[in-house]
C-alpha cells in the first residue's frame, strides 16, 4: 500500500477513535449514581434569603429533632423515627413531617417520604429500598405558621444476621 492512501485513512481511524472516548466519556458521566447534581441549585439560591430567614426561624422555635434509623422494621426494611420537641421538652404534635433522605454514596438518589404521627411528637415511615451506610435527612415539619428545618447526617446499620 503507498504511504499517500495510508494518511487518509489514519485520519479517519483517529477521528473514529475521539469520538469513541468521548461517547464512552458521556456514558460513564451520565450513568455514575455518585455523581448528583443539586437539584434546583439555581432556584436555590435565587432563595437565599428565603432560606436564611427560614434557618433563623428554625433556631427561634428551639424545637429540637432526634433522628433514629433502624436497618429492619416492623415491615422488614429500613425505618426512620423523629421525635419532635420543643424547647420546653413537650411532644410537636401535628405537624406535618417530610424528609428528604439519600445516601452519601449516591446522592443523586433522593427519596422524599412523608411521616405519620404514631404518638404525640413521634413520627415515623418507612424508607423503602435503602440500604445500610452513611445518609443525610433534611427534615421539614410545618405546625401552623412554624417551619423547623434542620438536616441530620446518620448512618443505617446492616441488618442483623438472619434477617433481610
Amino acid at each position: 500500500m503507498k504511504p499517500l492512501r495510508l494518511w487518509p485513512g489514519m485520519v479517519f481511524g483517529l477521528i473514529g477513535l475521539n469520538v469513541s472516548v468521548v461517547a464512552v466519556t458521556l456514558y460513564l458521566a451520565h450513568s455514575d449514581a455518585s455523581f448528583a447534581v443539586e437539584p434546583d441549585y439555581y432556584q436555590k439560591a435565587l432563595a437565599w434569603d428565603e432560606s436564611t430567614r427560614i434557618a433563623a426561624q428554625s433556631a427561634d422555635l428551639g424545637w429540637k429533632a432526634v433522628l433514629e434509623v433502624s436497618p429492619s422494621g416492623p415491615a422488614r426494611e429500613p425505618w426512620v423515627s423523629l421525635r419532635l420537641t420543643d424547647r420546653q421538652g413537650v411532644p410537636v404534635a401535628d405537624a406535618r413531617v417530610e424528609v428528604t433522605a439519600f445516601a452519601s454514596a449516591r446522592a443523586s438518589e433522593r427519596r422524599k417520604i412523608t411521616l405519620r404521627e404514631v404518638a404525640p411528637g413521634l413520627y415515623w415511615s418507612a424508607l423503602a429500598g435503602a440500604q445500610a451506610g452513611a445518609r443525610e435527612f433534611a427534615i421539614s415539619a410545618d405546625k401552623g405558621a412554624d417551619r423547623f428545618q434542620k438536616n441530620i447526617e446518620t448512618s443505617i446499620a446492616a441488618a442483623p444476621e438472619g434477617r433481610p
